[in-house]
């Protein structure tokens, strides 16, 4: 019942690497979340609908591939260093996606009084970034987290505490991310929203050029902080993890 579950997430949650591999997807998921406006963000600077649309789906496409890279860089990374393998990849990914970030929204050359110099090569270079982006920043699932997941839990309470799991995380990436930066850009940043029942193509180029800035830059704030937060755990269960993992195989916990 009830009770017997509670006392399998609290066992689970006694053993320091999970509990770390749990904080890190309350942050993880944060954003991934907050580059939902990544859409809206792309229509201020400039882009057709059709054109942001495109660009964020090439994104999703490159996650696609990320997991199953990360798969196969984890697979390789833990058979060439056993303790530590799995966690270079993640933090590998992390820091290529703390690098991309700010490249995609400050780097790539649009004008600050809007009025931007748009061709082909600036809308496949963004599809480019924004594929890299899927590519590189999704190897930790697939490589470090579920793996070490299934290492320190036993196979008979792993699909209740990966609910737990799942659960804490779409809860914090739901709370901290797209709201947040929705926060941060109107009140820190100066984002100022559309009056109602005004067209979004109508608004002032100077405006959408402030309001781009305005959400690039909460954005930014609510992807690399988070994801330099979780390289700092990351390299923390770098130390707890081959202790965990061997513990778990000692008490039968790896089938």
């Amino acid at each position: 019942g009830a009770s017997l579950a509670l006392s399998k997430a609290k066992k689970a949650f006694a053993i320091p690497t999970f509990l770390l591999i749990v904080l890190q997807g309350l942050f993880g998921l944060v954003p991934w979340n907050a580059m939902s406006f990544y859409t809206l963000w792309l229509q201020l600077i400039g882009l057709s609908d059709a054109a942001s649309g495109a660009i964020v789906g090439c994104q999703a496409f490159g996650v696609c591939f990320g997991n199953v890279i990360g798969g196969i860089l984890g697979d390789y990374a833990a058979s060439r260093s056993p303790d530590t393998g799995r966690i270079r990849v993640a933090q590998t990914s992390v820091l290529l996606g703390t690098f991309l970030q700010p490249i995609i929204l400050f780097v790539v050359p649009w004008h600050a009084d809007y009025t931007l110099v748009w061709d082909a090569g600036y809308t496949l270079l963004f599809a480019l970034l924004f594929f890299l982006q899927g590519l590189v920043c999704s190897w930790c699932l697939a490589g470090t987290n579920r793996p070490i997941f299934s290492e320190l839990v036993p196979s008979a309470n792993r699909a209740s505490l990966l609910s737990w799991c799942l659960a804490l995380e779409g809860v914090s990436a739901a709370c901290f991310g797209a709201p947040v930066v929705g926060l941060l850009a109107e009140r820190y940043f100066g984002y100022e929203p559309s009056r109602p029942g005004e067209p979004f193509a109508r608004l002032n180029r100077l405006v959408r050029a402030a309001n781009a800035r305005a959400l690039g830059s909460a954005m930014c704030w609510m992807t690399v902080v988070p994801w330099l937060v979780c390289f700092c755990i990351y390299s923390t269960i770098g130390w707890t993890y081959p202790r965990d993992r061997d513990r778990a195989r000692e008490e039968g916990h790896e089938q």
